[in-house]
């Protein structure tokens, strides 16, 4: 009986976990290179996003990595599903103390902390 009660609360407790970090992530962040360097800034609503590359001084500037997409949760990890995160970036994401960490195959690519 535990067996079966286990194999019924663990991936319920996955679907509520999965809304409730959406929510965690939710807001505009800025988002910066190793170094320092403004990329952009990111606004996150649930399971969509919009990307706006900036100046240093964090004003939009045109870029061809400007856009929307869709994002899918699972656990910390942040995965774009369309979008310029994916199509210029190439990025999968962790959020991790209140900061979102973005990777790429060469390795950790810009870190996004929340915008004043």
């Amino acid at each position: 009986m535990r067996h079966l009660l286990k194999l019924f609360i663990i991936p319920t407790l996955a679907m509520v976990a999965g809304p409730a970090f959406a929510d965690g992530v939710d807001g505009v962040w800025a988002c910066k290179a190793n170094g320092d360097i403004p990329l952009g800034l990111l606004e996150i609503t649930g399971d969509t996003y919009s990307f706006q590359t900036t100046n240093t001084a964090w004003e939009p500037v045109d870029n061809n990595s400007n856009g929307s997409g869709a994002l899918s949760y699972e656990g910390s990890r942040i995965q774009p599903v369309e979008g310029p995160l994916l199509d210029s970036f190439e990025v999968y994401g962790e959020a991790e103390n209140g900061v979102l960490y973005w990777y790429n195959d060469a390795g950790a690519l810009m870190g996004c902390w929340p915008h004043p």
